[in-house]
């Protein structure tokens, strides 16, 4: 159980955090805050933090901290969170006093939050000492991204695609591709070497997460209904798989 003796954050047990990934699919959460997504980080050596915020039996909020680093030299990333677990009402000033207090009590220098609603943004701007800075370059988001809402069909899945997503999918079948579903994560092995390809090309890091830790939130995402991570697979026999990875990637950023 959740034990908390006061209104503030208290840690979920290590034993209950698999069921949020399924909790979470009732709220407007990003995945960014799935234990599917932040669990495999412990590879990287970073230690996700899950924790609730209220009484018990009736948390009101919701937030995953992943930390770096040992004692009191830690920093504390909260990506694209926290999260209300009650649609009728917002997070307040003593929600985020309460998240900055947990962090000093648990030896983080810092808390850095990514969060693309402004109004979260300047709820923890007042709650004290806050500075608008990449304090630790830790998955950015992109500029563009394509999101793809998940359901059981197949077809409506594919119809919800935007269309720079479609014309890249035509682009890659012209270019000799066979693109396919998959439910299997060892594919993104035989992919992965496109990837590093266009990584190399970009000058730019994938990721902090490795491969190992790509594969790994995909199996864990497959047990809770998260099936479609595994969306597309790209395949084409020679050399030039690595070369046309890195010429879609130059046509998309253009």
């Amino acid at each position: 159980m959740v034990t908390n003796t006061a209104a503030g954050w208290t840690e979920i047990p290590k034993d209950q955090v698999d069921s949020w990934n399924r909790k979470l699919l009732e709220t407007e959460a990003s995945y960014r805050q799935y234990p599917y997504w932040n669990e495999p980080y412990a590879i990287s050596r970073f230690s996700p933090r899950y924790l609730v915020y209220g009484a018990q039996e009736n948390p009101s909020a919701y937030v995953c901290v992943v930390t770096l680093g040992v004692g009191r030299l830690k920093l504390g990333l909260v990506q694209c969170g926290p999260v209300s677990l009650d649609s009728r009402r917002e997070m307040d000033g003593p929600a985020f006093r309460g998240l900055a207090e947990w962090a000093d009590r648990n030896g983080c220098m810092f808390l850095r939050f990514t969060n693309p609603d402004r109004t979260t943004l300047e709820r923890v701007a007042s709650i004290g000492k806050v500075h608008e800075v990449e304090s630790f370059p830790f998955h950015r988001d992109p500029r563009n991204k394509l999101l793809v809402r998940q359901s059981a069909d197949d077809e409506a899945v594919l119809a919800s695609f935007q269309n720079v997503a479609r014309y890249e999918i035509r682009a890659a079948l012209r270019a000799g591709y066979h693109v396919r579903a998959s439910e299997n994560a060892e594919d993104l092995v035989s992919v992965w070497p496109m990837f590093e390809a266009l990584a190399r090309r970009k000058g730019f890091k994938l990721s902090v997460r490795p491969l190992t830790g790509w594969i790994e939130v995909f199996r864990l995402a497959q047990r809770h209904a998260h099936q479609g991570l595994l969306a597309l697979v790209g395949r084409r026999a020679g050399a030039d798989r690595h070369r046309l990875g890195a010429d879609r990637g130059r046509r998309v950023r253009r």
